[in-house]
């Protein structure tokens, strides 16, 4: 029997659930806290930026999910679920100790505990891509990567023994990587990818750039460190179509240069955890702290867990009142408010309460000074998912990308989908869908 038909009849008896492509390769690259609106301010330095959007598609706005902070919004990028499913609230795996003990966040925990559901990486490594990662989050000890620079790099690493042999990096420089500058970490993580798509071709491939972020955090955004910032990503990107050019795989590549959120001003904080020490609910201090219920701030948000079980039924909604009208408090969301918001109602990681912040507030810890402190000059992050600040950037542009799309508001979840149907995988379950209008 003719070969051809062999495989026609093979086909028709078995149909793989996705047919993925080899030769076309996605880049995912992530501005950390890069806000949509500054794509409208004409003072933006990053002429890269600009060039791809107009020879590829972009949004005004990507709205993120929450909380809005980094790691679950990379996770719902890279699942194209919300936190409902995916399961990560914070930046880390929440963990709880003995009865009356604060909990506390470790990020430092295996991808399979972290994250509840296949992301597309696990999905494009089981269809035989391969895949790499940059400092990517929520992935520590993932099984389906297959060349990695990690957060905390490896000294022995693959990658990190070509960067060393190549005088880019020292094995010194490598041990002290996150007592660095981010700026200069954003550099030697640019060098990793560029070692990567020359040497291994990976058709997916995760990059996480932070020095932003740091200096919206520490300088307030569309300030002049944040521009200064974002022109020095500017540069970044530049050097990564560079290096796919160079690595000849520039007609197969499609990149996604997204962010995980927006950014906000504040002039006041909230120190909420104050409230609970003034009745009685967080005694002692330091490491001898003992509590029957402890907030978890993230700057627009926080997250409430009760740690004294006998006192559950009662004491939400005496703190859900409380919070209620404490200053600078926007909404105290219950357990029956939770789907609307994304948050999750079950498992060990759902809060007891979610709350979060007005504008010009933000939520921080402390529980023994005074409940309001003043602030200027900062930003951050972790506000309602429907504050247009905390919109998110979203560029495509490359091999499988139309030119010239525009579109309005589209969802983080939709990345994961759109970014599968280039690589011809299928991806079960997810909330968002494929831009097929950014698509050729």
């Amino acid at each position: 029997m003719p070969v051809a038909l062999l495989l026609f009849l093979f086909g028709v008896l078995f149909v793989p659930s996705s047919y993925a492509q080899p030769d076309r390769k996605v880049i995912i690259v992530t501005l950390d806290g890069f806000p949509a609106y500054a794509l409208q301010d004409p003072r933006l330095p990053m002429p890269t930026l600009r060039r791809m959007m107009g020879e590829g598609a972009y949004a005004d706005t990507m709205q993120p999910i929450n909380p809005t902070v980094t790691w679950p919004n990379h996770t719902a990028m890279i699942t194209g679920v919300d936190a409902v499913k995916h399961n990560v609230l914070v930046n880390g795996r929440i963990l709880f100790g003995s009865h009356g003990t604060p909990p506390h966040t470790e990020p430092w925990v295996a991808r399979d505990l972290m994250v509840h559901v296949p992301t597309l990486y696990d999905v494009a490594s089981e269809a035989g891509l391969t895949t790499a990662q940059v400092d990517w989050v929520a992935i520590y000890h993932a099984r389906h990567i297959n060349w990695s620079f990690a957060e905390l790099p490896e000294p022995d690493g693959e990658i990190e023994n070509d960067l060393i042999a190549r005088g880019l990096v020292t094995a010194e420089q490598l041990k002290d990587f996150n007592k660095s500058s981010a700026a200069w970490r954003d550099q030697i993580r640019i060098e990793a990818v560029s070692d990567i798509l020359h040497k291994h071709h990976p058709n997916l491939l995760l990059l996480h750039l932070t020095d932003l972020d740091n200096i919206n955090h520490a300088y307030g955004p569309m300030s002049a460190a944040s521009f200064s910032s974002m022109k020095a990503l500017d540069d970044r990107l530049r050097e990564i179509i560079d290096a796919v050019h160079d690595s000849g795989d520039l007609d197969k590549t499609s990149i996604f240069v997204v962010s995980d959120h927006g950014f906000r001003t504040f002039n006041k904080v909230v120190h909420l955890n104050t409230l609970l020490r003034q009745r009685g609910l967080i005694r002692g201090e330091g490491s001898k702290i003992n509590c029957d219920a402890w907030l978890m701030p993230e700057g627009g948000s926080a997250l409430l867990y009760v740690t004294n079980e006998s006192m559950k039924t009662t004491i939400i909604p005496q703190l859900q009142a409380l919070f209620a009208n404490a200053e600078g408090v926007d909404h105290v969301y219950g357990p029956s408010e939770f789907a609307a918001q994304g948050i999750p109602v079950f498992g060990d990681q759902a809060p007891a309460l979610y709350i979060t912040a007005k504008p010009d507030y933000a939520l921080e810890g402390g529980d023994t000074g005074p409940l309001i402190t003043p602030s200027t000059g900062h930003g951050t992050h972790g506000y309602s998912n429907a504050d247009v600040k905390m919109g998110a950037l979203f560029v495509a542009w490359g091999a499988n990308i139309r030119n010239g799309i525009r579109l309005e508001t589209i969802k983080n979840v939709d990345i994961t989908p759109t970014a599968a149907s280039i690589l011809k995988l299928k991806m079960d379950g997810v909330e968002g869908r494929v831009l097929k209008e950014i698509l050729r």
